[in-house]
């Protein structure tokens, strides 16, 4: 860690400020990614599944 110690203040904050953007970004990606899965596995659910449920418990009489 003697690069950091070496460093100008200005350098060294800019520097972390860097990585912290550049870790906020990769969890951004990360979020909205699995966010997307979600959405496409509740569409399968409530396109697919919902509708055979209610296929089989549709009966005459059913309220």
């Amino acid at each position: 860690m003697n690069i950091f110690k070496n460093m100008r203040i200005g350098n060294r904050l800019f520097l972390e400020f860097g990585v912290l953007i550049i870790l906020t970004i990769a969890l951004t990606s990360l979020s909205y990614y699995f966010i997307k899965n979600i959405e496409i596995e509740l569409g399968e659910i409530t396109e697919n599944r919902m509708v055979k449920v209610g296929y089989v418990t549709w009966h005459p009489g059913y309220p």
